[in-house]
């Protein structure tokens, strides 16, 4: 809904699978690159008239090859070709707790053969943990931790550079966390005695406002019911 208002600062949002997929990027000199945007794919969204050992899987190819075959077409020499998608690749490691199953779930996990050579650089999302598939094939991860086990992601934002449409670098840069996350303790599970001490240790800056102190995860082992669990957490 808010693409024709993003378009006049040139930012584009494809949100279905029925929109012109096909996007491109400009620099100083006119159009650099194409891009094959392909959106989050629902089973309604894919054709239905595919063979194959797992028809989810080739409809998805198919799409992302119509895509790309549109993107081809379009491109002139010296424009580079790029791929996006919101996606669970083969191999690829997922979030715990904070990431929604999407198609079919990681036994519907996406190979990396669903891109052609000729594509410098696919950006992927869904996957809250940067990581790469392949050395083109890169999930940037999430911004922030959208759940307690993210504390430790390197969250980043990938910059991506190209010479004469040919990939040259790819950096990543660490994105401040303005709200840290803290997990008690660290290495899993602890009795209440070993809590009780970690949390006594845990210093916050008293000049801090509440929007910026840090999110806490406590994880207790009890051997038995402790009645005053919470409280005795919350004192500490």
């Amino acid at each position: 809904a808010a693409d024709p208002i993003l378009r006049a600062i040139g930012v584009r949002i494809v949100g279905t699978a029925r929109e012109d997929m096909v996007v491109p990027l400009h620099d100083a000199g006119g159009v650099a690159a194409w891009v094959a945007a392909v959106p989050y794919l629902r089973p309604s969204d894919l054709p239905r008239d595919v063979e194959g050992d797992d028809p989810l899987i080739e409809g998805v190819r198919r799409v992302y090859a119509e895509a790309l075959d549109e993107a081809r077409a379009r491109r002139e020499p010296g424009q580079a070709l790029l791929a996006m998608g919101h996606c669970h690749m083969v191999d690829a490691t997922p979030s715990e707790l904070s990431e929604r199953k999407i198609l079919g779930g990681p036994q519907h996990a996406l190979p990396a053969d669903l891109f052609g050579e000729d594509v410098g650089y696919v950006a992927l999302g869904h996957l809250h943990l940067a990581q790469s598939v392949t050395e083109r094939v890169v999930y940037s991860g999430s911004p922030i931790p959208l759940s307690l086990p993210e504390e430790t992601y390197p969250h980043q934002v990938r910059v991506v550079r190209f010479e004469d449409g040919a990939l040259a670098e790819q950096v990543a840069h660490r994105i401040p966390r303005l709200v840290e996350v803290r997990r008690v303790p660290t290495h899993g599970p602890g009795s209440l005695d070993e809590v009780l001490a970690a949390l006594a240790t845990l210093a916050v800056d008293a000049a801090l406002p509440a929007s910026r102190r840090p999110f806490v995860d406590v994880r207790v082992r009890l051997d038995a019911p402790v009645p005053d669990l919470r409280a005795q957490v919350e004192a500490a």
